[in-house]
Protein backbone atom coordinates (compact mmCIF):
# COMPACT_ATOMS: atom_id res chain seq x y z
CA UNK A 1 0.00 0.00 0.00
CA UNK A 2 1.21 3.71 -0.35
CA UNK A 3 0.32 6.58 1.25
CA UNK A 4 0.14 10.04 -0.55
CA UNK A 5 1.45 12.89 1.50
CA UNK A 6 1.43 16.32 1.05
CA UNK A 7 3.56 18.82 3.23
CA UNK A 8 3.26 22.26 3.75
CA UNK A 9 6.73 23.54 2.44
CA UNK A 10 6.19 26.64 4.36
CA UNK A 11 6.37 24.49 7.27
CA UNK A 12 8.08 21.60 6.77
CA UNK A 13 11.29 20.09 4.78
CA UNK A 14 11.00 17.48 2.84
CA UNK A 15 14.34 16.05 3.68
CA UNK A 16 14.03 16.77 7.56
CA UNK A 17 10.03 14.76 7.34
CA UNK A 18 11.38 11.61 5.73
CA UNK A 19 14.45 12.03 8.50
CA UNK A 20 12.22 12.08 11.23
CA UNK A 21 9.96 9.82 9.53
CA UNK A 22 12.69 7.34 9.77
CA UNK A 23 13.42 7.62 13.57
CA UNK A 24 13.09 5.46 16.00
CA UNK A 25 10.44 7.04 17.97
CA UNK A 26 8.11 7.40 14.49
CA UNK A 27 8.60 3.70 14.08
CA UNK A 28 7.61 2.44 17.14
CA UNK A 29 4.44 4.86 16.75
CA UNK A 30 3.59 3.54 13.58
CA UNK A 31 4.48 -0.52 14.68
CA UNK A 32 1.79 0.99 17.76
CA UNK A 33 -0.85 2.35 16.26
CA UNK A 34 -0.88 -0.23 12.98
CA UNK A 35 -3.89 -2.66 12.17
CA UNK A 36 -3.12 -6.37 10.72
CA UNK A 37 -5.31 -8.91 9.05
CA UNK A 38 -3.89 -11.98 7.91
CA UNK A 39 -0.28 -11.19 9.07
CA UNK A 40 -0.34 -8.33 6.84
CA UNK A 41 0.38 -4.03 8.94
CA UNK A 42 -1.63 -1.35 7.53
CA UNK A 43 -1.36 2.24 8.52
CA UNK A 44 -4.03 4.76 7.13
CA UNK A 45 -3.76 8.18 6.37
CA UNK A 46 -5.66 9.62 9.84
CA UNK A 47 -2.60 7.18 11.53
CA UNK A 48 0.05 8.81 9.85
CA UNK A 49 -1.67 12.55 10.26
CA UNK A 50 -1.24 11.55 13.95
CA UNK A 51 2.26 10.80 14.17
CA UNK A 52 4.03 13.07 16.90
CA UNK A 53 7.00 14.75 15.02
CA UNK A 54 8.94 17.71 16.22
CA UNK A 55 8.23 20.89 13.94
CA UNK A 56 11.43 23.12 14.37
CA UNK A 57 11.74 26.39 12.38
CA UNK A 58 12.46 25.96 8.94
CA UNK A 59 16.12 26.62 9.69
CA UNK A 60 16.86 23.98 12.37
CA UNK A 61 15.17 21.73 10.13
CA UNK A 62 17.30 22.19 7.53
CA UNK A 63 20.44 22.10 10.12
CA UNK A 64 19.58 19.02 11.06
CA UNK A 65 19.33 17.66 7.48
CA UNK A 66 22.92 19.15 6.89
CA UNK A 67 23.93 17.96 9.96
CA UNK A 68 22.45 14.32 8.61
CA UNK A 69 23.93 13.88 5.43
CA UNK A 70 27.76 15.30 7.03
CA UNK A 71 27.53 12.26 9.01
CA UNK A 72 25.99 10.02 6.58
CA UNK A 73 29.05 10.98 4.71
CA UNK A 74 31.46 10.51 6.98
CA UNK A 75 29.96 6.87 7.53
CA UNK A 76 30.46 5.85 4.23
CA UNK A 77 33.83 7.27 4.39
CA UNK A 78 34.39 4.90 7.25
CA UNK A 79 32.78 2.41 5.65
CA UNK A 80 34.53 2.50 2.67
CA UNK A 81 37.98 2.54 4.55
CA UNK A 82 37.32 -0.36 6.37
CA UNK A 83 36.10 -2.53 3.51
CA UNK A 84 39.30 -2.07 1.45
Amino acid sequence: HLIRIRLDSSMLDSEYAALACSSRKAREYIERVATTTAGQYTVNQGMISALPLPIPTLAVQRRVVDCAKRLQDHLSKITEQLTD
